[in-house]
Parts: structure tokens; C-alpha cells; sequence
């Protein structure tokens, strides 16, 4: 279970947790022939402009038809109530391609901007050879494409490890 507290006073105290929504965790390792440990982290971020919530994280809930996948939710209201669980990566569902460990953040122009690792080019499903971005409004209708990273990652991670959620907290 994901879980949100908030704090409205610069974090001496915080609300009691309340429910986000039900992630469901990974194997680890993800497959039999994996050779590291997997645990999901969450990543979460705040539009600067209207103060939507958006949480991501490593899910499993379609392992058996798309492998595990990165996965997103998101609230208009501070944390009130939440979107459904969306796929953050938009390759063919159906194939079993594993994608761990989204990172997002918000831009100035309310635009997320995704990054995680990939196993789409992989036919065997082993090897995370890619890793994927991607820049849109979430939620639209027409979603953006979505690319695989160059040097522009570093730029990216900065940009992540910069970015406070405000007074919110979130874990597992």
C-alpha cells in the first residue's frame, strides 16, 4: 500500500497516513535468471503551477502479459483522492518487457518528464540495454512519444535530484 501524510506547518506535525492506492511489489530478483536484488522506490513530484500530485513506481500487477512495468497515479486535489493506476511506458502491451525505477518530475510548463530503465530491445526479457524518456502532459488523450536517452539523462537527473515535493511525504 502506498501511503500519503502531509504536513501544513513546515513538517513539525503530519496528518495521519492516508491510502494513495495498492502497489503491487516486484519479485526480487524480477526473473529466475536475474543476478541483483529488486526493491521499488517511489518517486513523486508536484506541479509548480496548479499543485497536482503524481507518484511513480515499479509495479507488477501485469507481470504475466507485460512484464513489470513503471506506473503512475495522480491527484488533483492534494492527495485527497487519486487517478487510476496508468502505464507510464506506452510500448505494446502484451509483451513481456520488464521496465523498472521511474524517476519524474514536473516542469514549468505542467509537462512530466519520465526516465526509466528498459528491457523493450531485449528479445530474451534480460538485459536492461535502454533506458526511456518521456515529456507530456500525463493524462492526455494523445500521449507523446517517448525516446531513448542520451547524454541529456544527466541533465535529467539533476533536474530530479533538485526538485521538493513540499509538504507531502510518501511511502510504501
Amino acid at each position: 500500500t502506498i501511503q500519503l501524510t502531509k504536513s501544513t506547518n513546515g513538517g513539525v506535525t503530519w496528518s495521519a497516513p492516508s491510502t494513495v492506492t495498492t502497489a503491487q511489489q516486484p519479485n526480487t530478483p524480477i526473473r529466475g535468471s536475474d543476478q541483483f536484488r529488486f526493491f521499488a522506490i517511489l518517486s513523486a513530484a508536484v506541479d509548480p503551477n496548479n499543485g497536482a500530485l503524481y507518484v511513480a513506481w515499479t509495479d507488477n500487477r501485469n507481470f504475466a502479459t507485460n512484464g513489470t512495468d513503471v506506473v503512475y497515479v495522480k491527484s488533483t486535489n492534494g492527495g485527497t483522492s487519486w487517478g487510476p493506476v496508468t502505464r507510464l511506458s506506452h510500448d505494446p502491451t502484451g509483451l513481456v518487457r520488464d521496465h523498472i525505477t521511474p524517476m519524474i518530475t514536473v516542469g514549468a510548463d505542467s509537462k512530466v518528464h519520465a526516465f526509466w530503465l528498459d528491457r523493450r530491445l531485449d528479445a530474451a526479457n534480460h538485459l536492461f540495454d535502454d533506458c526511456r524518456r518521456s515529456r507530456r502532459r500525463l493524462g492526455e488523450i494523445k500521449r507523446a512519444k517517448h525516446n531513448m536517452c542520451s547524454h541529456r539523462h544527466r541533465q535529467v537527473r539533476q533536474r530530479l535530484k533538485s526538485r521538493k515535493i513540499g509538504p507531502f511525504q510518501l511511502r510504501f
